[in-house]
């Protein structure tokens, strides 16, 4: 009998070598057991599991910029759609893992090259670890206000779920869409035209009453 699998292509930048490590995932290999994406360097790896309902995935990704490794649940619809999708580090917000149709993870991997040359020449910075230091300082200045990491996957998987159906409403419909952190709590925002949403959830119960939202409008920065 064969077995229709539904995959995703996978990468993630690795911490050692800043090179995009990349692999494919197929559905029925992830069933049985943790799959780990290591990069050819042997010095990271990335690690996926469904959670028990096998509903949703959870992955644990080596980050290039804070030197930590950041946790993020994901729904399996969202996770094998076939559409990009990316997730970054919430210190410094850049893209550490690109999940989806293998042309189109290829494309957002060089955009985000020429985004990440960018911020190391603005900056004035000759390696990654220059950009880890100043992720640290900040961490440890915001850290007060850091929102729990449950927080983040409630926000984040919510925002995946709507985006699926189509459900966030910003004045450009590019539908492309980044996080921050601000005093009031996670702003999600359009990487086009700056419009935001800012989910005041200082606490996972807070973040949880976002669940029964059917809609998100994104309204024009001020």
């Amino acid at each position: 009998m064969i077995i229709n699998q539904r995959k995703a292509h996978t990468a993630y930048r690795c911490p050692a070598c800043s090179a995009a490590a990349t692999g494919l995932v197929a559905s029925v290999a992830l069933q049985t057991s943790m799959l780990k994406l290591k990069c050819p360097c042997g010095k990271s790896e990335m690690k996926m599991t469904y959670t028990n309902d096998k509903d949703k995935i959870r992955l644990s990704i080596p980050c290039l910029f804070c030197g930590n490794d950041h946790n993020y649940v994901v729904s399996r619809e969202v996770f094998f759609s076939g559409d990009v999708f990316m997730l970054c580090c919430p210190y410094t917000n850049i893209d550490i893992a690109f999940i989806g149709n293998e042309d189109k993870v290829s494309a957002a991997i060089e955009k985000s090259d020429i985004a990440l040359n960018r911020i190391f020449l603005e900056a004035g910075f000759d390696s990654p670890e220059q950009l880890r230091a100043l992720a640290e300082k900040g961490k440890d200045e915001e850290i007060d206000n850091m929102p729990d990491s449950q927080v983040f996957d409630i926000i984040r998987f919510l925002v995946a779920d709507m985006c699926e159906e189509g459900s966030i409403d910003c004045p450009c419909h590019k539908g492309s869409y980044g996080f921050d952190i601000t005093d009031g709590g996670i702003r999600l925002f359009c990487t086009e035209c700056g419009a935001e949403f800012v989910f005041t959830a200082g606490s996972v119960a807070e973040a949880e009453r976002f669940l029964d939202c059917d809609s998100i409008t994104l309204k024009p920065r001020e």
